[in-house]
């Protein structure tokens, strides 16, 4: 096996595993939590949090989101907060709800945070451009495709992978 093909098998798999089947919801079906965790489960690069002070659960991706944003927009509001404050906080205009499983994960898959209250979804644009720029490569020639090209820090190739694949079923797993 070549190496490209050893760090394809390491990082990547792409697909459901022969164990797992999803069903996939309809147009308009609400988002739940437990749907959510079945579409990203088995990636490392899933993050999920929960605030059990006010019952709300938050799932992201951290290679697309900035750590300000989610400082600022999620940390913050949400460490002391009660039920009562939370209903409050979810009323500013940075957290849209949402009703669309589909809309949900697509958004998680754009940078947003998904936060699970109550019966109720919400999505925050968190999401932060990547630190270096990923420009063309100098050193090969590439006649057609895209353009773009790795940089050392494996949290922005991954973020850039994620960019390019925006689909639930790409994982990353730890082996």
């Amino acid at each position: 096996m070549g190496v490209f093909q050893n760090l394809r098998k390491f990082f990547f798999t792409q697909g459901k595993s022969s164990d797992q089947v999803t069903a996939k919801p309809e147009k308009n079906e609400k988002p739940a939590l437990n749907h959510i965790l079945d579409q990203f489960k088995d990636c490392i690069d899933f993050q999920q949090r929960t605030y059990p002070n006010c019952s709300v659960h938050i799932v992201y991706l951290p290679f697309l989101v900035g750590p300000e944003p989610l400082k600022r927009d999620i940390v913050d509001p949400l460490s002391e907060a009660t039920e009562e404050e939370a209903e409050q906080i979810f009323k500013r205009s940075q957290y849209k709800l949402t009703g669309d499983a589909k809309e949900c994960v697509k958004g998680i898959l754009d940078g947003q945070a998904a936060i699970f209250f109550r019966d109720l979804t919400y999505l925050v644009d968190i999401s932060e451009p990547v630190g270096r720029s990923i420009s063309q490569s100098e050193t090969e020639t590439v006649i057609s495709g895209p353009h773009d090209s790795f940089v050392e820090n494996l949290s922005q190739n991954l973020g850039v992978l994620r960019k390019k694949n925006q689909k639930h079923a790409f994982k990353n797993r730890q082996i």
